[in-house]
């Protein structure tokens, strides 16, 4: 219902259960934040659950079927969408399948890393974010993410070289000096 919240705004709960599976859900998030931004309303998301906490909404064998059956012109930017969702392994099932039809490749890894090292698992970022250079070997974001993450692991020499080859590769960037 309609209520007033403490800074005199009223706000409007609504409680709906549906069913959907990661792809529909998606387009209702997209639909509902293009609603909440077209009435200047805040839309704050979904609160999704399963009815057993501890099992996934769609199982990780049924969302790659749902991955494959996607056109490829829609993965990336889906993938994005996953990610920025914070459905991590989601996305990178999604990355994984980019970089085998070769969208967007140096990206896609580069976004695996991303949602490894959000998964805290730094040792498999690092390999991705390594796998990018391999394919790009100027690709700023990798060398300055490598910097960052052997700077925190304390080897400071490792650091300092993907520092200083981020600095080479993007000379007009203030981020790494």
């Amino acid at each position: 219902g309609m209520e007033r919240n403490k800074k005199g705004y009223f706000v409007l709960s609504i409680a709906k259960v549906m069913r959907h599976n990661i792809q529909s859900i998606t387009i209702w998030e997209d639909s509902m934040r293009a609603l909440g931004n077209q009435y200047a309303v805040a839309y704050m998301g979904w609160d999704i659950s399963h009815k057993d906490p501890t099992k996934p909404i769609v199982p990780q064998e049924r969302f790659g079927s749902i991955v494959r059956s996607k056109p490829e012109s829609e993965l990336f930017d889906w993938g994005k969408k996953l990610f920025n969702y914070k459905l991590y392994e989601q996305a990178i099932t999604v990355f994984k399948r980019c970089v085998k039809l070769d969208i967007k490749p140096d990206s896609a890894l580069f976004k695996i890393a991303s949602c490894e090292i959000q998964l805290g698992r730094a040792e498999d970022g690092i390999k991705e974010l390594k796998s990018v250079l391999k394919i790009n070997p100027n690709y700023y974001s990798a060398l300055l993410n490598l910097g960052s993450i052997y700077y925190e692991k304390g080897k400071f020499e490792d650091a300092l070289v993907y520092y200083e080859k981020a600095k080479q590769s993007n000379p007009n960037e203030a981020k790494v000096w």
